[in-house]
């Protein structure tokens, strides 16, 4: 559809990757419109954030953010989703902790489950990793169905401006061997969703109170890459077969983390979750051994934009 078929609403939120507001379609649906400035890049970054676009509509899953249209106007390209009106997991887990009410059980493993069968999709049919997996980009239905999103967008914003803030961020979720600018693959991903769970059931983000207030990033990514996030509180709160998938999830060497397919096979997850774990994404609401051998990438030192969705090499096909 051209930029006149949706209607602009109010502004959700602003980044380094432009700005999101609320909009509605002709025909009545509700949708996000990202809004991203293509002014100043030079016409291959142009092109790759086009490309970008072309990774978004073939990701079709229930359990992920559904791409719904784009068009560019006035140096601007806007990217409309699929818009989620039970706001995002990050806002949950702060309203949870101001109340002091942590979340069941059956909830953790409902989201956990829900979103292990995106990534493997991902992972397995597409070859994708997301990168930037975290509270605030996991989103939630009105009936409480779990969605996975911001798949690729700050790809589009690679100029060195942008490349500059990329640096500003925090990132508590980032694996161990990126952490240490070390080679990756798919585990990085898994390691990223395993601090998701730990948020849920410790109320918390990961290494909450490890970083004196002078230690800054690199304190964080030597705590990251030399430490491990401490279970034992929560062994007393939840069941330990919960506790040991989240412990498997982060396990500290990568080659030891399941992958994602492995993980919707194994009988940990059909122990813990029998009706979540169907060939067919579940549809529930939350209140209620790693993939083949394949070429790793080598992340550099945190110059790259960590939410960029990457491409699997043509030999893990």
């Amino acid at each position: 559809m051209p930029a006149g078929q949706y209607k602009k609403g109010k502004q959700l939120g602003s980044g380094a990757f432009g700005t999101v507001f609320v909009g509605t379609s002709t025909s009545g649906e509700q949708v996000v419109l990202k809004e991203v400035n293509l002014r100043g890049l030079n016409p291959r970054d142009v092109k790759s954030s086009m490309a970008e676009v072309d990774v978004l509509k073939k990701l079709k899953h229930p359990s992920i953010v559904a791409y719904r249209d784009s068009y560019r106007a006035d140096g601007t390209l806007c990217i409309v989703m699929e818009y989620c009106t039970g706001g995002d997991l990050g806002s949950l887990i702060k309203k949870k902790a101001k109340e002091r009410a942590r979340f069941a059980e059956p909830e953790c493993l409902s989201i956990t489950v829900q979103l292990v069968h995106a990534l493997a999709y991902c992972h397995s049919e597409l070859h994708l990793l997301h990168r930037d997996i975290k509270p605030e980009n996991i989103f939630l239905t009105a009936s409480g169905d779990v969605k996975l999103g911001d798949f690729g967008i700050s790809r589009i914003m690679t100029s060195t401006n942008a490349l500059a803030s990329t640096q500003c961020g925090t990132p508590l979720y980032m694996s161990p061997e990126l952490a240490a600018g070390k080679s990756y693959d798919s585990a990085a991903d898994v390691w990223a969703l395993g601090c998701v769970l730990y948020s849920m059931m410790s109320l918390k983000q990961p290494w909450e109170g490890k970083i004196r207030p002078r230690g800054g990033m690199m304190e964080l990514l030597r705590l990251i890459t030399t430490s491990s996030l401490d279970l034992s509180s929560l062994r007393g709160q939840y069941s330990p077969d919960l506790c040991n998938l989240l412990g498997a999830m982060l396990g500290k060497p990568a080659s030891t983390r399941p992958s994602f397919k492995g993980l919707l096979h194994s009988s940990l997850i059909k122990r813990l979750a029998p009706k979540l774990t169907a060939d067919q994404p579940p549809q529930v609401q939350p209140s209620s051994p790693r993939m083949p051998s394949r070429r790793s990438w080598r992340a550099p030192a945190l110059r790259c934009r960590l939410s960029t969705v990457r491409r699997m090499p043509s030999e893990a096909r």
